[in-house]
């Protein structure tokens, strides 16, 4: 027997510029980035199915939605692990925000938030897309068995 765990949250897909072929061009990188993710992947996973983006006329205002969720059983202590991959899924793409809900049926709930650094806003604009996204990170809540970063 385990308990319940959902975990899911939003990317807020980058829109920088006023041109509509630059958000074009970041949704298609975005796009070509989940499409690479894995169908399977060790536990706890993080694959191309759990993923969907928004792009298009009424979906979308400067920026694109890329939403994510799954549910799984005693994800508590694995929290470190998934977050460490979510993490390395971020550094691939192009985004403003991020944010993690984790609801733990009885182990406690997490917010995890991630905002984009400036300079990593500059590296975008280069043609191909440079990467090596720098973040700042914030936690609300508490899940069982995990400390948050000081």
């Amino acid at each position: 027997m385990g308990s319940d765990a959902i975990i899911y949250g939003m990317i807020q897909g980058c829109g920088v510029g006023s041109r509509l072929g630059d958000r074009k061009r970041f949704y298609r990188h975005n796009r070509s980035v989940l499409a690479d993710l894995p169908t399977t992947d060790a536990y706890p996973p993080l694959v191309r199915d759990m993923f969907a983006v928004t792009f298009g006329p009424m979906l979308t205002w400067k920026v694109h939605a890329i939403h994510f969720g799954w549910a799984t059983k005693n994800f508590a202590e694995d929290w470190p692990e998934w977050e460490a991959k979510f993490h390395a899924l971020l550094r691939r793409l192009v985004w403003f925000s991020a944010t993690v809900h984790v609801d733990c049926e009885y182990d406690g709930k997490l917010t995890a938030e991630y905002v984009i650094l400036p300079e990593s806003i500059e590296q975008w604009q280069q043609d191909p897309i440079q990467l090596g996204n720098a973040w700042a990170a914030s936690y609300n809540g508490w899940i069982a068995g995990w400390d948050p970063p000081s």
